[in-house]
């Protein structure tokens, strides 16, 4: 699987790719104050995603439950995914060969997303012919 972050920009809006903010999973963090809270975000939704994913949680509990815990707010926007939801959209993105991933920040969730398909669906690999 090959993934690529490509920087969002008006230019690119009708390319073909992944934007989270479209999806079922969009960040449930919100950075009010983006120059203080866009990391403690990141890392917010790091793990949001890790216990919704791997662990079984259900979203919206696990959202208020971290976002209490590492003092973060959730966005306006969460309209609160199921499991299932989130684990379908994941599923159909690792079943890409060339994916693009829109992002608009360096801390933006969709490196999360990448990270962890790289994870679930590793590339094949190469395999080598040893000449005797």
């Amino acid at each position: 699987m090959n993934i690529t972050l490509t920087k969002s920009t008006r230019a690119n809006q009708s390319q073909p790719g992944f934007r989270i903010d479209q999806s079922p999973l969009i960040s449930p963090f919100h950075p009010f104050h983006p120059e203080k809270d866009a990391e403690p975000c990141y890392n917010t939704y790091r793990q949001w995603l890790h216990e919704v994913v791997l662990c079984g949680k259900e979203p919206v509990r696990a959202a208020k439950r971290i976002a209490k815990q590492c003092g973060v707010l959730i966005s306006n926007r969460y309209k609160g995914f199921s499991r299932d939801e989130i684990l379908a959209c994941l599923e159909e993105l690792g079943m890409k060969s060339d994916l693009a991933i829109f992002i608009t920040s360096d801390h933006d969730p969709g490196r999360c997303i990448k990270s962890y398909l790289e994870w679930k669906y590793p590339a094949p690999k190469q395999q080598t012919l040893e000449v005797l």
